[in-house]
Formats: C-alpha cells, structure tokens, sequence
C-alpha cells in the first residue's frame, strides 16, 4: 500500500499534499483541486500523545503566566492572553508540522475532525475513535501537569475554561461557534490552493492564537471540545459544559458542510499531468 493510504487526512497532511498520486489506494475525497488520500486505518487513532503534550502545556503555561506567585507570571490580564495565544500557536504549529502529526493528520480539536468529515476529506468510520483518542489525551496531559507541579494545578483548577460572568448561554454559543467557524473558514480559503496548502497549519495555529487572544477575557476561548473536556472533568466544575462540547462540532459541522457544497459544486480546473506526491517524507 503506497504512502498516502498510511497517511490520515487532515491538517498536517493537507500541508504536504499539493495534488495527491493518484494511486486509487485507500479512501479518496476528490473536489475541485483538492485531492487526499485516505488511511488504511489499522491500528491508527490520531495522535493522543499530541493532545496529551497540548494539554499539559496549556495547563503548566497557566500556572506559570497567571498564579501570582509565578515569577513569569503577568498581571495584566490582556499581555497574559497575548502572550498565552502567541505560544500555544506557536507549539500548535510545531505539532502539526512534526512528523507524529504528519502521521495522524495533525488534529487535536473534534471539532476540526467534524470539519474534515463534513467536508468529505475524512472517512466517517475514523470520526469517533479519534475523538476518543482526543478526549482521552485532554485528560491525561491536565493530570501529567499535576504530576510535575503539584498543588498549583489545583489552585487553578486545571486551566479550567470559563466564560467572563455574566455571559449568557447563548451569546457563549454563539460567540464561541463563529470563532471557529472563522478559523476554519480561513483554513478553506488555503486549502482552495494548493500552492498554499504547506501554510494551512501555521494558519490554524495563528487563527487560534489569535482567538485566545481577543476572547480569552470574554468566553475563555475555548472552540475545542478537548480543551474543556479534561480540566472540567479533572477539577469535577462544570461550568457550561454543553455549549463548551457542541458549539465546536457545530461550526466544524456547517462550515465543513457549507466548504463541501462550494467546493462540488463547481467544475474542477483540469489537472496537470505531472502528479505530486503525498506529504513529506
């Protein structure tokens, strides 16, 4: 089986596949431009030890940037979220780029499964069991940062996400939804080009980051069903908890759907007849 079927869809591998080979193996989602080559799926279920390190550095970069007692600790709140969307993009993006994440595709938010699968670019039998590896790894990485830091996991609740008070369900949901639906959006845009598609996981990092950064104060900028899993199931709060677990799938949902329709829906460009290879080596 050649190496695009061992390659599971998704951002990391859509950054190093420009056309596809067209070797018929494994699932195939064809629109447009965009070609990608689906998994064999034996013994593959995404990149839990990725959400396990995303997860335990969320964590361990709260204690350091907001407990006062922190010496790296910043008290003004929008610097903090600055700072904290800066470099969690930044270690987003190094792990969609790493090899692990070329492997499992590079996605550690549902809701960017959602996203692909809707979208026709990820097969839907994968769906559910990387989700699971996802929430399992948005568990275990809070639980690791308790192991190395002790106490002041717990003084801040294992970053646990809230919304600033007074923010209501439904604007939480709303607010929440359209970020995604944002990033992602901007996501289709490149994966429209394929000249482009190298940039697609530096383009979600920097849409997340960015995210943190203008709605951290606001809604805790969440827009990952993962990020609010663990620490609400570790520190046992629960603090919105459905709107924090739907309001991703429905953006990845509508604008998987909304891409998928656009992207059908018009002629595919004739392709060259020199064929590229899948992702980087």
């Amino acid at each position: 089986m050649g190496e695009d079927a061992q390659r599971i869809p998704g951002p990391a591998v859509l950054a190093g596949n420009r056309n596809g080979n067209g070797n018929g193996q494994g699932d195939q989602a064809r629109g447009g431009d965009l070609v990608v080559q689906g998994p064999a799926l034996l013994g593959r279920v995404g990149d839990p030890g990725g959400e396990v390190r995303l997860g335990r550095f969320v964590v361990s970069l709260v204690r350091l940037l907001a407990l006062p007692d922190s010496p790296l600790a910043i008290r003004d709140a929008r610097l903090m979220l600055g700072t904290a969307g800066a470099v969690v993009a930044l270690l987003l993006a190094a792990l969609m780029y790493a090899p692990t994440g070329r492997a499992s595709g590079g996605h550690f938010n549902p809701g960017v499964t959602v996203f692909l699968w809707a979208d026709g670019l990820f097969p839907g039998r994968a769906v559910l069991p990387y989700v699971a590896a996802q929430l399992a790894g948005s568990v275990s990485g809070p639980a690791l940062a308790r192991l190395v830091w002790g106490d002041p996991v717990l003084r801040i609740h294992y970053a646990l996400v809230a919304p600033a008070p007074g923010t209501g369900t439904t604007a939480l949901f709303l607010i929440e939804t359209a970020a995604l639906i944002a990033v992602l959006a901007a996501v289709a845009v490149v994966m429209g080009r394929p000249r482009l598609h190298a940039l697609i996981p530096a383009v979600i990092a920097v849409g997340v980051g960015l995210v943190i950064a203008s709605l951290g104060a606001v809604t805790g900028a969440n827009i990952n069903p993962a990020r609010a899993f663990g620490p609400a199931l570790l520190s046992g709060e629960y603090t919105h908890p459905g709107t924090y677990l739907l309001s991703p799938l429905v953006a990845g949902l509508l604008t998987g759907l909304a891409h998928r329709t656009l992207r059908t829906g018009r002629p595919a460009p004739a392709q060259p007849a020199r064929r590229y290879g899948g992702g980087p080596s």
